[in-house]
Parts: structure tokens; sequence; C-alpha cells
């Protein structure tokens, strides 16, 4: 198995980069060849990422914080390359929320037994094409929302700071279907009785 270490040495105020040694070693004894690549910026993070896929990595992991796990969704997303995120970041949210740590990525590929994760694929006009990896624990309950970040080119300076967009996914949709208030269920209970 070919694994490629994407290590952003930045990431977590520099332990990223304290850590990498260690990683390595751990992916090293589950699965033998892991090939280091290090990047210097977050341009670099991506465009590393986008070349270990494009070159046959069979596993992208990336050590690092959100902005990695983003980059690597972005360069796994629709390809046969997987996805492991280590994480090492100040924030970590991406792993948070689908409970990723070094070990369980360890055993995943000793196992070779991969979970799949949803993603969502959107293109807005004239912008960049991007996809975002579903976070079910991200979803407020009280209010059905859930908080995003996203990252666009903004050449052009049409995106300013402070702009906002409601956007409505549709999840699953069900030909043939009825959706009925949830007030309903009560009055058809109470007229069996």
């Amino acid at each position: 198995m070919t694994v490629a270490l994407l290590v952003c040495p930045a990431a977590g105020l520099g332990a990223a980069g304290r850590v990498a040694g260690t990683v390595a070693s751990r992916l090293r004894e589950a699965c033998g060849d892991v090939q280091l690549l290090v990047a210097s910026d977050a341009e670099g993070t991506i465009r590393l990422a986008h070349k270990a896929v494009r070159d046959g990595a069979e596993v992208l992991a990336v050590l690092g914080g959100d902005g990695a796990a983003h980059a690597g969704v972005q360069a796994c997303a629709g390809t046969e390359t997987a996805l492991a995120v280590i994480p090492a970041g100040t924030g970590n949210d991406f792993a948070r929320a689908l409970d990723l740590s070094l070990d369980g990525v360890v055993e995943a590929l000793r196992s070779r037994g991969y979970d799949t994760v949803q993603i969502c694929h959107f293109h807005l006009p004239t912008r960049d094409q991007r996809y975002l990896a579903e976070l079910r624990s991200a979803l407020d309950d009280a209010t059905r929302t859930m908080a995003i970040e996203v990252e666009l080119s903004n050449a052009d300076h049409a995106l300013r700071p402070g702009m906002y967009v409601r956007v409505q996914l549709a999840i699953e949709r069900k030909a043939e279907a009825l959706l009925l208030p949830a007030q309903f269920k009560n009055v058809a209970e109470k007229s069996d009785s």
C-alpha cells in the first residue's frame, strides 16, 4: 500500500512539525511504504495533496488542522485515493466531528478498514468547484443550522468581508412521498382512540 503523509509543519502552532517523525514511524509500522511530503504554506498543502493523488497514492494522510483536512477532501473527492486525517491543528473541528486520531488511522491502515464519509459537491457561478464533507455533529439541533467554512478564490474582489449566504441542501429526495406536518400525528392518534 502506498501512503503519502502530507505534513503541514506550522499547524497547531508547530505541533504538526514536532510530531511528524513519530507519525511517519507509526504509519510505516502499519503499512510499510510512506512517502513524506512537507508543505511550506497553505497553497503548498493544496498543491502537494493534489500531486499525491495524481501520482497514485492509495492513501493520502494529512497531518495538520482543518485547513489540511479541507485540502485533503478537495484532492481525494471523486478519486480512488482514501483520505486519512491525523489531527495536529489548533481547532481540529473536522477530526473531532468524525472522532479521528492517529491510533484510529494506524488501525485502519493495518486492517484496511476504511469508513466512507458523505460529501457534498457544490459549484458557484464564476467560482471554483468545492467539496464539503458532511459533519453530522456540526448541525445545531435547536436552529437546524450549521456554520461551514469554504475557501474560494476572490481575484475579482466580488466577495466582501461580512457577506453571508443562505443555502438549502437537499440531502435526500423521495419520489412520490407525502410530507405531513408533525402536528398531524397528534390529530391522527386522537381520532384512532
